[in-house]
């Protein structure tokens, strides 16, 4: 999660998920952005059963809204556009709308898969909270090279860590993926130097360059690791899986 759009949420969440995948990991994702773009990535398609039929209907079961991707050994929980207007909804009963996902999807997820990832909207709304409410870990993908960047990540981790307190205690751990680093500026280099020196060990070893091979994978909608499994792109996502493997 991320409450600033366009750090790499989705291309995360895909490219992870079929990371994980290739390394043996049942894995399910969780679309919960109503823009469905990690839907349409993995998926291929218009689904007619997905989280909104999941919230919205009681005869509506979570195998249901589950679909095999076009990767083996992983699955997708996708969105729908007319989720948008739910949030309003679970604003009117936060009690209950806060707790629904983790009610709905968290007892199956533990069963049937070993890695859920959950792909938040850019905002900390409703769907971003019921996401930290049911998580074990949370991931905040950073683009180097703003102070603003960096200093929004405090507020962040401070929402993320009194969510913890309040509401899941079961919330283990934060960690910072440094993405689309430019290696070859001055001031890639040197946020990427202050992130670390701020956050310490919350931040990723492992991180995601720019690579042409990841924005072309993403034209094409697809992996990377699918599109051009050779890339630097591929590698570093390898990478990044393994250190998380080790992580949780």
């Amino acid at each position: 999660m991320n409450n600033k759009g366009g750090v790499g949420k989705t291309t995360l969440a895909c490219n992870l998920g079929h990371c994980l995948a290739q390394a043996g990991k049942r894995t399910l994702v969780v679309d919960m952005d109503s823009q469905c773009n990690a839907s349409g990535t993995l998926l291929g398609e218009e689904p007619e059963m997905t989280i909104y039929e999941l919230y919205t209907s009681d005869d509506v079961k979570t195998p249901d809204c589950i679909h095999p991707s076009k990767y083996e050994n992983l699955d997708v929980l996708p969105s729908a556009p007319e989720a948008f207007v739910l949030e309003s909804e679970f604003a009117k009963k936060p009690g209950k709308g806060f707790h629904l996902l983790h009610d709905k999807l968290a007892p199956y997820a533990r069963e049937h898969y070993d890695v859920t990832i959950l792909d938040s909207p850019p905002n900390l709304g409703m769907y971003a909270v019921q996401g930290l409410v049911c998580s074990d870990y949370v991931i905040v993908p950073i683009e180097c090279g703003s102070r603003y960047a960096i200093d929004g990540l405090k507020r962040i981790i401070d929402t993320i860590l009194e969510i913890k307190d309040k509401t899941n205690p079961g919330l283990k751990d934060v960690r910072i993926l440094v993405n689309r680093l430019d290696r070859r500026t001055t001031v890639g280099k040197l946020s990427n130097l202050r992130l670390r020196k701020t956050f310490g060990d919350r931040v990723f070893n492992a991180i995601i360059p720019i690579n042409s091979s990841i924005q072309q994978a993403e034209m094409a909608g697809c992996s990377v690791v699918d599109f051009a499994p050779s890339s630097t792109g591929a590698f570093n996502y390898r990478l990044l899986t393994k250190e998380l493997l080790a992580v949780i």
